[in-house]
């Protein structure tokens, strides 16, 4: 019977809170962790495949999938991150004080007003595209 009881004792003295000494060296790699989570939140639009993996619940297929859904259009809205497969309203809450999406400047393809086809502008003694179109 003594062995079970030598046993019980170290399993009960392994599962005992830790000392005040222990709390303290606990204490001191904290803050080296908050430090860690205070970072300046990562741009959805903008970070590598290894920063957002570092985000909670994303590892290397939602940071591929979120990479092909900005590739594609860039995020406007943390919302739009719910179409990656696997990223729902709770992984999406737990995301918000790590990430940020800073605004896209526009595309060199993106057509402006002024250059769009069918303006009223023409060179002098040219019909417009629409008056060319009226008269056929």
């Amino acid at each position: 019977m003594r062995p079970w009881r030598a046993l019980l004792f170290a399993i009960a003295v392994s599962a005992a809170p830790a000392s005040s000494a222990d709390e303290k060296a606990g204490d001191e790699a904290k803050p080296a962790k908050a430090a860690e989570h205070e970072k300046a939140p990562i741009d959805l639009n903008t970070a590598s495949e290894h920063e957002l993996e570092q985000l909670p619940g994303i590892g290397q297929k939602k940071a591929l999938a979120i990479i092909e859904l900005r590739r594609k259009k860039p995020l406007t809205r943390l919302t739009q991150l719910t179409q990656v497969r696997g990223i729902g309203k709770k992984t999406l809450e737990r995301l918000k004080p790590y990430v940020k999406l800073d605004p896209v400047p526009p595309t060199a393809s993106t057509p402006t007003p002024s250059s769009s086809l069918g303006s009223a502008s023409a060179p002098p003694g040219q019909p417009t595209a629409s008056a060319a179109r009226a008269t056929n």
